[in-house]
C-alpha cells in the first residue's frame, strides 16, 4: 500500500500510540525515499564491515533519481543532523567507519552524473557543505581521521559557466577535491576546484585552498597552512584530537 495513502488512514485512529503503531506496520522501513531509476544500492554495514539485510537507519534519506547509483554506509555512524542524499545517474557515495561525528549542514547532491564522494574512516565533522550540483564526473574524496570544523564549504564546481568570449573555450570546468589522510581543518576554510591536500596537513581558520596552492604542497607532510589564499606557514607539525589545555597531554608533551 502506498505510504502517503497509510498515513492517511493513520489519522482516523484516536491513540497516538495505536496510530504509530499501525504506521509502523504497514509502512516499509527503509531510508530510500524515492528510486526512481534501476540497479540502485544502499547498502548498510555493521561495524565489522559485513552487509546488513536492512535498509533503514535513522536520520538517513537517499533519493535515487537516476540509474546504477550506490549508497554505503556504517549503520552505527552518527550524523547528528541527519544526511539526505540525491543521486543521479552511475553516482557512489562512501563513507568509512568512524566513532566521531559527521555534521553535514545541508543535503549531498550528487545530480551530475558519474560523481563520487569517498569519505575515509575515523574523520569527524563539524559542519561541511559539499557541492556537487548538476557537474558530472566529480570526484571528492576525504581521506582517513581528518578532523574538520565547522562551516567548511568543498567546491569542486562553479555550477554556472564562464567562457572566453572569443573561443567559446570553458575557463572554469570542474575538478576534483582530494584532501589526503590525517589533515585537520579549521572553521570557515573554503575548498576549491582541483585543490588537493596533502596527508598531515593543518589549514586555518577561513583560509582559501585552490589549486594554485598544489604546487607549494608538493611532497610536503605535516605543513600548517593559512591565507586567502594560502600559503605554507610552517613544517614539521603534527596534531592530536586531545585537548590542549588538558593536564596529562601538556605534562606528556611540555617543553
Amino acid at each position: 500500500m502506498n505510504e502517503k495513502i497509510i498515513k492517511l488512514l493513520s489519522c482516523f485512529i484516536p491513540s497516538k500510540k495505536l496510530r504509530h503503531r499501525f504506521r509502523d506496520k504497514y509502512i516499509p522501513k527503509t531510508s530510500i525515499m524515492e528510486n526512481s531509476g534501476e540497479n540502485n544500492k544502499l547498502i548498510l554495514l555493521d561495524d565489522d564491515g559485513n552487509e546488513l539485510d536492512s535498509t533503514f537507519m535513522p536520520g538517513l534519506k537517499v533519493f535515487f533519481k537516476g540509474n546504477n547509483s550506490t549508497v554505503k554506509l556504517y549503520k552505527s555512524t552518527f550524523f547528528p543532523n541527519g544526511i539526505e542524499i540525491h543521486m543521479a545517474n552511475n553516482c557512489y557515495f562512501e563513507c568509512g567507519k568512524t566513532k566521531f561525528q559527521l555534521v553535514f549542514k545541508y543535503p549531498l547532491f550528487l545530480t551530475g552524473d558519474n560523481s563520487k564522494i569517498i569519505i575515509g574512516n575515523d574523520c569527524s565533522f563539524g559542519g561541511i557543505l559539499i557541492r556537487c550540483v548538476d557537474s558530472p564526473n566529480i570526484t571528492l574524496k576525504i581521506g582517513n581521521n581528518c578532523m574538520l570544523s565547522y562551516d567548511i564549504f568543498f567546491r569542486p564546481t562553479d555550477a554556472h559557466t564562464m567562457y572566453d568570449t572569443i573561443t567559446k573555450k570553458i575557463l572554469n570546468k570542474p575538478q576534483d577535491i582530494i584532501v589526503g589522510d590525517n589533515c585537520w581543518i579549521g572553521a570557515s576554510v573554503n575548498i576549491l576546484k582541483g585543490s588537493i591536500i596533502p596527508n598531515n596537513s593543518i589549514i586555518g581558520a577561513c583560509s582559501i585552498w585552490t589549486r594554485a596552492q598544489n604546487t607549494i604542497a608538493e611532497r610536503i607532510s605535516g605543513g600548517v597552512f593559512a591565507g586567502m589564499p594560502v600559503r605554507l606557514v610552517k613544517q614539521g607539525v603534527s596534531w592530536a584530537r586531545d585537548i590542549c589545555w588538558e593536564k596529562e597531554f601538556y605534562t606528556k608533551n611540555k617543553g
